[in-house]
């Protein structure tokens, strides 16, 4: 018999700005018993959020439309790689209402049904804590560390930071699965040494108009050449 989710496991992001929206969803999610972190300025980031998973991201539709335009950006390069359930709150209205990414507010759902059904199956994954830039390089993955570069799987990153980066892919993978990445384009054949990292997220052929592939984090230490990446705690 499989077990029902745990919701008490959870630990959501609630984004909202202070007022009696964001008092009503703090309410509702203290019924439900998830615990949750929250910021009222989708350009912050909670407290002692470095190094703390999340397994889904609940946004307060008003907040996110009154945020500037910058922090907006920002929080969207967070929110695609996260379940994410868009509320409004209108207590003559019946109360909170929860629409998902691409449904429209008649679709509305919710808030314990999208915990239960998106956040419960979501492998949790930290917030992006360093800075990210563009970076086209190529790269062979390993799936195991006596593989030689002859066996490598050819890909190319889009992006880099000091943790991680995104890797243009097409094969199977799995979430928490251990690859090499070998940076080799500026060393001679054979001579670069790979990087140890692990499968935080997917993004399968087909399923959006972006490029398919597999989000990682750096297990070991950082390649020289992507040092100069600065990490930040924002």
């Amino acid at each position: 018999m499989r077990r029902r989710p745990d919701i008490a496991s959870l630990q959501v992001l609630l984004v909202a700005e202070p007022g009696d929206a964001r008092s009503a969803y703090e309410l509702e999610l203290a019924r439900l018993g998830v615990a949750f972190d929250v910021i009222g300025d989708p350009g912050g980031w909670p407290a002692g959020a470095e190094g703390r998973t999340y397994n889904g991201i609940l946004l307060d539709l008003p907040t996110w439309i009154r945020c500037p335009t910058r922090d907006r950006e920002n929080l969207q390069a967070v929110l695609e790689h996260f379940p994410v359930l868009r509320l409004l709150y209108n207590q003559e209205q019946g109360g909170i209402r929860g629409v998902s990414l691409g449904a429209t507010v008649r679709q509305a759902r919710d808030m314990d049904g999208f915990l239960l059904k998106e956040c419960a199956g979501f492998h949790p994954r930290p917030l992006r804590m360093s800075e990210r830039r563009d970076a086209a390089r190529s790269v062979l993955i390993l799936r195991g560390p006596d593989q030689t570069p002859e066996q490598g799987e050819r890909a190319a990153t889009t992006n880099v930071s000091a943790t991680g980066c995104f890797v243009v892919a097409f094969g199977r993978f799995e979430v928490g699965q251990e690859l090499w990445l070998l940076f080799g384009e500026d060393d001679p054949p054979g001579q670069g040494v790979p990087v140890r990292c692990i499968v935080r997220w997917l993004r399968p052929w087909g399923v959006s108009r972006r490029l398919p592939g597999i989000g990682v984090a750096f297990e070991d230490s950082v390649p020289v050449k992507l040092q100069p990446v600065r990490v930040t705690t924002r």
